[in-house]
């Protein structure tokens, strides 16, 4: 099996789509824009596209991103690294309620 073959079935099993940075940015600048994000939370992360485009409010907020895929979360810690990261399963995972909300 060849190396593209693996990585499409192994993104196939995990169901992943990968946004892309123009989609992300795209979304983000449908919020409000003089609204203020204490905190950001991506249940299903990837790669970090759409934490990428949060990194343009003028105040950063708290970041969490939720992985299931173990390898996809650690590119996502290096390419995000002022983000948490956590590696599990957004449905069941603890790490999404946070002190402000």
């Amino acid at each position: 099996m060849s190396k593209t073959q693996f990585n499409a079935l192994h993104k196939k099993r995990f169901g992943q789509y990968f946004s892309g940075e123009k989609v992300a940015d795209m979304l983000f600048s449908l919020l409000p824009k003089n609204q203020e994000w204490k905190t950001v939370v991506d249940p299903m992360v990837g790669i970090g596209d759409m934490l990428m485009s949060v990194q343009h409010c003028t105040s950063v907020p708290l970041m969490l991103g939720v992985e299931i895929d173990e390898t996809v979360a650690k590119d996502c810690t290096e390419r995000v690294p002022n983000a948490t990261i956590v590696n599990g399963d957004a449905f069941k995972t603890p790490e999404l309620v946070t002190n402000e909300g």
